[in-house]
């Protein structure tokens, strides 16, 4: 799925929290597995943020990118410019949505300068910087 509320809640211990839609298909399995990764995208990954935000269901939203799987059979984005593996911790059912707490259980980021994917306003944005930082 494609997340639009995702921050972190501390570094010690190193702590997520992301909220789901009660009437996403992905909740379930996603609590049942206990087990998640978060893939930071940069803006050339538009399409797969897309996709996974509803353009595409089920299984298919794995059909087109470089997915793997991690040791816990997490699946992730290869070239993402950065992965955060992360275990439930808590749940929290608030309104129309779940609250998920995660303990970040490692991270890995690929090489290069990346810019970063932003959803502002119910649309993607450009952020005008340079991704190479002086």
């Amino acid at each position: 799925m494609t997340a639009t509320a995702v921050t972190e809640v501390c570094l010690e211990p190193p702590t997520m929290l992301i909220c789901v839609n009660r009437s996403a298909s992905l909740l379930a399995p996603l609590t049942a597995a206990r087990y998640f990764a978060i893939n930071i995208l940069d803006r050339s990954q538009k399409r797969i943020a897309e996709d996974c935000g509803g353009r595409k269901t089920g299984a298919a939203r794995f059909d087109d990118f470089d997915w793997a799987a991690d040791t816990l059979q997490t699946p992730y984005l290869r070239n993402a410019q950065a992965t955060i593996f992360c275990s439930i911790a808590r749940t929290l059912t608030f309104g129309t949505h779940t609250v998920i707490v995660a303990s970040v259980e490692s991270a890995r980021s690929t090489e290069g300068a990346k810019t970063p994917l932003i959803y502002l306003d119910r649309r993607y944005v450009e952020t005008g910087l340079d991704p190479v930082l002086a």
